[in-house]
């Protein structure tokens, strides 16, 4: 009795536990995608950039993702997710060496463009794992809760990270950064499994290849999803990836711990507010109210964060600012609405592909701001 009573738990525990693991991949990575704001000062120094040149260097990542978005839903939903995970993200380890290592822009350059290989599939991967195991009624809290992993990661990118920095040097921190990520790879190849009941060759292969990509990225409903995604994400692809803390520290003169731990909020809020979105949404049985309400917070909150300047205000704001974009989640499971249930990684990598073309627009043109203000500040 008491092992029927096991295998029946485990049973119904078993989606859950292999969701999360799954996840960790996206944690992972995103921990990657903001880390750079922990480290950009030791890499200006290092290989001697501007503000442009950082960001170029940063958006290089986002370069090879938005490549290795294009057949990465094609990829997850026509072979196993366990081993796609396995496998790009062993090439983000090898990446993150590489970028340790180098002492040349173009070999730092090349790191950064394997670790960009694993981000194009660490939230599609976790996003395809959740919804071979769960009702398609569950998918927007379990991308919810994806997100909250995930954010998890850019919160430990923060504080967490500066301070291993501080202690460390940036070379040595992104080697410790590399061994996290092959004991969390060993985990993922133990713990997570596919569904034996989904066969992930045999869904999509008689669309083929184009006739698929066609099918969803002629969708404009994706696109939709995608662009308001791409809109919600700018504070984490401007403020919590490459510029918050040399932003807070130069117009808010706070020091770099201070302004570290200020953009920690902004993640911590996403974390909160991830699960709550999703449940929110599942409970009103409606994605776009709560789409609509997190947008008008956002700008009202967006434009707070230029006109305070008490660090507990800032905080707050940030805090609220995370919460709220938290709605950003929903654009996932509301594309995959409007398609074929076998090809949830493929919707979602349109969503993923114009979320990432944020990155890769915004970051190098903030920089750019950046170095226009601090040469025309002196002549004021």
């Amino acid at each position: 009795m008491t092992a029927s009573i096991q295998r029946g738990l485990w049973i119904s525990l078993r989606p859950w536990v292999i969701s999360f693991f799954a996840a960790m991949f996206f944690f992972y990575e995103f921990f990657q995608i903001n880390m750079f704001d922990s480290i950009n000062l030791s890499v200006m120094h290092a290989f001697h950039l501007d503000n442009f040149s950082l960001g170029l260097l940063s958006s290089i990542f986002f370069y090879s993702t938005i490549i290795f978005l294009l057949p990465a839903g094609q990829i997850l939903d026509r072979f196993s997710a366990r081993y796609t995970i396995l496998i790009t993200m062993g090439l983000c380890i090898v990446g993150i060496v590489v970028f340790a290592l180098a002492h040349a822009f173009w070999v730092a350059a090349l790191g950064r463009l394997l670790e960009g290989i694993g981000s194009a599939f660490c939230f599609l991967s976790g996003f395809k794992v959740a919804s071979t195991w769960f009702d398609s009624r569950r998918l927007p809290l379990m991308s919810g809760w994806l997100v909250t992993i995930g954010m998890s990661g850019g919160y430990v990118a923060q504080t967490p990270m500066t301070l291993l920095v501080s202690h460390y040097g940036w070379r040595h921190a992104l080697l410790v950064d590399a061994t996290l990520g092959v004991v969390l790879l060993l985990i993922i190849f133990l713990m997570v499994r596919s569904n034996p009941a989904v066969v992930p060759s045999s869904q999509v292969s008689g669309l083929g290849y184009w006739r698929s990509m066609r099918t969803i990225y002629g969708n404009i409903h994706n696109w939709f999803c995608g662009l308001y995604t791409c809109l919600m994400n700018l504070p984490f692809a401007v403020l919590g990836a490459v510029w918050g803390s040399l932003y807070l520290q130069q117009a808010h003169h706070v020091s770099s711990d201070a302004a570290s731990s200020v953009i920690g909020w902004l993640f911590l809020g996403t974390i909160i507010g991830s699960p709550v979105a999703g449940w929110l949404a599942e409970r009103l049985n409606s994605k776009r109210i709560v789409m609509l309400i997190g947008t008008v917070v956002c700008l009202l909150l967006s434009l707070l964060v230029f006109k305070v300047n008490n660090l507990v205000s800032l905080s707050i704001i940030f805090a609220a600012l995370g919460f709220f974009t938290s709605s950003q989640i929903l654009g996932y499971p509301y594309a995959a609405s409007f398609n074929r249930v076998e090809l949830a990684a493929m919707s979602a990598s349109v969503v993923s592909f114009t979320t990432m073309c944020g990155y890769l627009i915004f970051q190098p043109i903030f920089g750019w701001l950046i170095d226009m203000v601090e040469k025309t500040t002196p002549a004021q």
